[in-house]
């Protein structure tokens, strides 16, 4: 466990840590206790919240999951998720929780930039002069084959005087 490249970590039944992986080590911190600098990281909010969600799975003994945003030690803005299962002993007697953190914070910034591309295509096609018509072809039970409107843009839709939830989805 100490040398996989995700953030590892188990608890014990008192919702201590106590075990995480040098992935874990090297990224919060070299200290004796780099758990503690973990949650230093994160915001007194974002530490109540995460709290609960810890108390209430504890409780259950079901599933952890959290996303959270931290502050690294290089005064980045990262967003981190937390999950983890809970784990029995030999006697099948709840045990404590284990565990990964993964960073998803490029992940995040990668799909705000596909959303901001869909965004900026989305308004040149709405706002262009030029009539647009987005249209499939459809089958239907018969196997007869017609076409079927999608999308139009603001100037075809003005042109016909039609209204678009009139227009979209017809044949």
């Amino acid at each position: 466990l100490d040398n996989l490249p995700i953030m590892v970590w188990k608890s014990d039944i008192n919702m201590k840590a106590d075990y995480i992986n040098q992935t874990f080590k090297k990224f919060s911190g070299e200290n004796e206790q780099p758990e503690i600098l973990y949650r230093m990281m994160i915001s007194e909010e974002q530490r109540l919240i995460r709290k609960q969600k810890i108390v209430q799975s504890y409780a259950n003994e079901s599933k952890y999951y959290n996303e959270v945003k931290i502050t690294d030690k290089n005064n980045q803005i990262l967003t981190l998720v937390e999950t983890g299962v809970p784990y029995y002993d030999l006697n099948n007697k709840f045990a404590g929780f284990i565990g990964v953190v993964f960073d998803i914070t490029e992940q995040i910034k990668a799909e705000k930039k596909i959303f901001e591309s869909q965004e900026k295509y989305r308004l040149l096609f709405k706002n262009m002069e030029t009539y647009f018509a987005y249209i499939s072809l459809v089958q239907n039970k018969e196997g007869v084959y017609d076409c079927m409107i999608d999308e139009i843009n603001y100037s075809f839709q003005k042109a016909i005087g039609i209204p678009l939830d009139e227009i979209i989805g017809s044949h």
